[in-house]
């Protein structure tokens, strides 16, 4: 009975042409009978693309280890290889496959290769999902919390508006206090004239 995996197994064109997507380099030669230095070269692309890490900064010698060591130049390769295997070891467990291992880099086969490659094509592409979800959640959030900096912003506005009307209304109230009580006397006056007038058509009568 064939072993389950987690993801697909893909065709070899089906490979071929996902790692020509990812600008890694191989052809299906090189994935039908896979040699060590080819694998490297490839593995070694997939861990910096998919790790997040330039070749320079991963063979970059640990400097607190090489200090300890009495000729230090002459295991900074080795140092740097380490680290290779540390990030590809640690990368294929996370893509589903947990017994890759140095075999599958210095005497690859192609069955193991074949799986290996199908396994880091279905996490790349999980990957990828997972980030463009990630952008548009974040691009959703960062909408919204513009339109809530917009809405903050406009009801400071509001409220400064509403300030500037409420003053100007008190500074203009004893104008119009003033003007009420010109209309009362006028009024008052009104009535009184009004009241002489009439007194004076009884008096005529």
């Amino acid at each position: 009975m064939a072993p389950q995996y987690s993801f697909p197994i893909l065709s070899n064109h089906e490979i071929i042409a996902c790692l020509a997507e990812l600008d890694i380099p191989l052809e299906e030669a090189d994935l039908l009978k896979p040699a060590a230095d080819t694998l490297y070269r490839a593995y070694e692309a997939i861990v910096c693309l998919l790790v997040g890490i330039s070749r320079d900064k991963m063979y970059e010698p640990n400097l607190e280890a090489v200090d300890v060591l009495e000729f230090p130049e002459l295991y900074e390769e080795a140092i740097g290889n380490m680290k290779f295997h540390r990030y590809l070891f640690e990368l294929m467990e996370c893509c589903g496959v947990p017994d890759f291992s140095l075999r599958d880099l210095m005497k690859p086969e192609y069955s193991r290769t074949r799986r290996n490659i199908s396994a880091v094509i279905n996490f790349a592409k999980f990957r990828e999902e997972k980030v463009a979800e990630f952008e548009e959640t974040k691009e959703k959030e960062e909408g919204e919390a513009r339109r809530h900096e917009e809405l903050l912003r406009r009801n400071v506005e509001l409220k400064a508006q509403i300030k500037r009307i409420q003053e100007a209304n008190e500074a203009g109230k004893p104008d119009a206090e003033a003007l009420a009580a010109e209309v009362e006397e006028w009024r008052q006056k009104h009535a009184a004239k009004k009241l002489e007038y009439e007194a004076g058509l009884e008096r005529k009568q």
